[in-house]
């Protein structure tokens, strides 16, 4: 009777595995990607299923108590485990997963908080996502492989209410398309002082008595992603610059790795604005990316005060990685942005100070008009872009992309639909366009892809090629795409975004003034900065969002193009153009970025942590309530800068952009810190003399 009773549950079990649930899925590789052999049925594979997690407002109100200078609780920074705890799934829906995933008994299932961390074979991996097949995808740019699925990805219907999502199974991240803001090797002719620590240390105002840290709780950290640095480059910088000894740390997860001079920036000036300070190098795989650091971060023994992060994505975009149809992967843009909110808000919680980059192109995005008048790398033009619509077909695209980079779904389509009868259509529709304009001047190449024509685009004589439609781009606000492209995690809430400024030189020794890295003003790039779309201002900013848009006034871009009531970045920002790096024993040379300043700012606020321990304080932890209450009440702590915008990518400007006024705005945030005088204002918060 026993044995009929297990034999009746062990069936019902099985039946109840036996429903399942699509969660996600793609039918064919991307456009970029090329699908190749079926892996070994015993080759390795790692993924990660995320379990719902419950009481938000919760631990938003808490993160913001111990972060904000007004709050009794500030400075009371929870454990990891207590802030884990209060976000913590229901017991029954981890019991319900662990369930089905122990149910494979050639499954290596870690359980963790809030997830199931599996190990597996392909071939189990294959049974326990349904009808997913894995196989090799290779990256038609950098030729690096992956082992991915295609087909229908499926869980339990039993377990389909507990699942929030399944994470590295399906991800196609290279580094050229994760990466986004980048360090660059190049000077820019109208600002050729050479940026080096003693510089950046006296221009914003580090004493000499406060530049080494003296307390071992001060520890620095740095994310990167399939990149590294080089150690002789790094051992010839410290020697150059006479950096103190301190630890270094270096964490590598799965993956090939390259050197892409990112990584020798990041490291070389956090340390170099933190001198002395021991350093954690975490280096991740391009699997889930931002969260994978932050499940990883989340193992440390011992976990840095400050964390800086140079990369960054779009928005919108961030389950798409070079993909089409983001949803089809199992979660959606803003699901893994809200996942990875609440990674960035138990950190905060605990004291971590999470600063990242704000992006290197500006605030257009690829749907941005071009403006035809102003000169960026490749203009002046009347006409700077082209249309190709098919109305039967309903698709319809607009190149180039303003930005010059990424993908979106529009065109994609458009070139999957094209691809065999104009395997270049951008070529082929601007010979199509020139032979109908022949009064128009417009030559059928350009490096850049910009269109160049003397007729503005309205009176172009549009075209039909096989059946698709050709014409001169213009904006229509019912139908137009995104025109900016809010760079995450930049533009998260729960971090502290950093824009970047440039140093105008007349001698290439001194310093004349501090203006936004804008190509309009001679910077090598352009600073991120503008409004997001889908994530929520917290109150912290409300008030210096308000009083930009007054200030701003008709400068501001077009009221349909953004929502003043998202969350606005950057917060603050610091020098992002021609830091001394080096890349050996030997060879160093000029590096731009806002993952220039991102390290940078980590260092500096570093310093006053360390200050703070020296006095038997708490750090600082997650720091835009403070900048913000600080620069109402004490604005001679920032450098404020007034001029200036972010509408342009470097090679081409949108017509619409954001501007620089008094106070914070979208391009420079707060101003650039003046550590003497942040440190005043921190040490009357804090309740110490100096």
């Amino acid at each position: 009777m026993a044995t009929r009773v297990l034999l009746l549950l062990l069936s019902t079990l099985l039946l109840s595995y036996a429903l399942r649930v699509e969660v996600g899925g793609r039918a064919e590789p991307p456009r970029g990607w090329s699908l190749g052999a079926t892996p070994p049925a015993n080759q390795q594979i790692n993924f990660v299923v995320f379990v719902k997690q419950q009481n938000f407002a919760a631990l938003e109100e808490k993160f913001l108590s111990v972060s904000n200078p007004d709050s009794p609780e500030y400075g009371q920074f929870l454990t990891l485990e207590e802030a884990e705890s209060i976000i913590a799934p229901k017991e029954e829906h981890m019991e319900a997963v662990e369930g089905w995933l122990t149910s494979f008994s050639e499954a290596d299932v870690q359980r963790l908080s809030d997830r199931f961390e599996v190990r597996s074979t392909v071939a189990v991996a294959e049974q326990i996502l349904g009808e997913a097949q894995f196989y090799t995808h290779t990256n038609d740019v950098t030729g690096r492989s992956l082992v991915r699925a295609n087909g229908k990805i499926t869980i339990p219907e039993e377990v389909s209410e507990a699942v929030d999502f399944v994470a590295g199974i399906t991800e196609l991240g290279d580094r050229e398309t994760i990466g986004k803001i980048t360090a660059r090797r190049e000077i820019s002719p109208r600002a050729t002082v050479t940026v080096t620590p003693e510089l950046l240390r006296k221009f914003y105002n580090i004493p000499e008595k406060y530049q080494v840290a003296k307390s071992k709780k001060t520890f620095n950290g740095i994310a990167a992603f399939n990149d590294d640095f080089q150690q002789p480059g790094f051992d010839a910088f410290k020697t150059k610059y006479n950096l103190p000894k301190f630890d270094t740390v270096r964490m590598a997860g799965n993956g090939s790795v390259a050197d892409y001079v990112e990584s020798d920036l990041d490291v070389q000036y956090i340390s170099a604005m933190s001198q002395g300070t021991d350093l954690l190098f975490l280096q991740e795989p391009n699997t889930f990316w931002i969260l994978q650091f932050l499940m990883d971060a989340s193992k440390l023994e011992r976990v840095p005060t400050v964390f800086s992060i140079s990369y960054g994505w779009f928005e919108t975009d961030q389950c798409l990685w070079a993909t089409v149809n983001c949803p089809k992967l199992g979660y959606s843009g803003p699901q893994y942005v809200n996942r990875t909110n609440t990674a960035f808000q138990v950190f905060g919680a605990t004291g971590v100070s999470i600063f990242i980059a704000s992006g290197d192109d500006g605030s257009p995005s690829p749907y941005c008009p071009i403006d035809p008048y102003v000169k960026g790398m490749y203009g002046p033009t009347a006409c700077a872009a082209i249309t190709i619509s098919n109305a039967t077909a309903n698709m319809s695209c607009s190149l180039p992309y303003i930005t010059g980079r990424g993908t979106n779904d529009a065109c994609d389509q458009v070139y999957e639909a094209t691809q065999n009868t104009y395997p270049n259509l951008q070529q082929a529709a601007t010979q199509a366009l020139a032979k109908a304009n022949p009064d128009c001047g417009i030559p059928t190449g350009s490096s850049y892809g910009v269109l160049q024509s003397k007729c503005i685009c309205s009176d172009l004589q549009s075209v039909n090629l096989g059946g698709w439609d050709v014409s001169g781009y213009e904006v229509d606000p019912a139908t137009i795409g995104h025109i900016f492209a809010p760079i995450w995690p930049g533009s998260s809430p729960y971090v502290t975004s950093v824009g970047a400024t440039y140093f105008v030189s007349k001698d290439g020794v001194n310093v004349d003034s501090e203006v936004p890295s804008d190509v309009i003003q001679g910077a090598n790039f352009e600073g991120g900065g503008g409004f997001s779309y889908f994530q929520k201002g917290l109150e912290y900013q409300q008030e210096a969002v308000k009083s930009w848009l007054t200030k701003a006034g008709r400068k501001a871009p077009p009221a349909w193009s953004f929502s003043p009531q998202s969350r606005g970045y950057p917060d603050i920002s610091f020098n992002g153009n021609n830091y001394d790096v080096y890349f050996d024993q030997f060879n160093h040379s000029p590096v731009s970025g806002t993952s220039a300043s991102s390290p940078a700012t980590a260092g500096l606020f570093n310093l006053i942590n360390d200050v703070l321990f020296q006095n038997g304080k708490t750090q600082l932890g997650f720091l835009n309530p403070l900048l913000y209450k600080m620069a109402r009440e004490y604005p001679k702590a920032f450098n404020d800068l007034t001029h200036g915008d972010n509408r342009c990518d470097g090679g081409l400007c949108c017509l619409y952009g954001f501007v620089a006024t008094e106070g914070w705005d979208p391009v420079s945030g707060l101003g650039t810190p003046n550590f003497e005088e942040i440190l005043k204002y921190v040490s009357k918060v804090k309740r110490f003399q100096l």
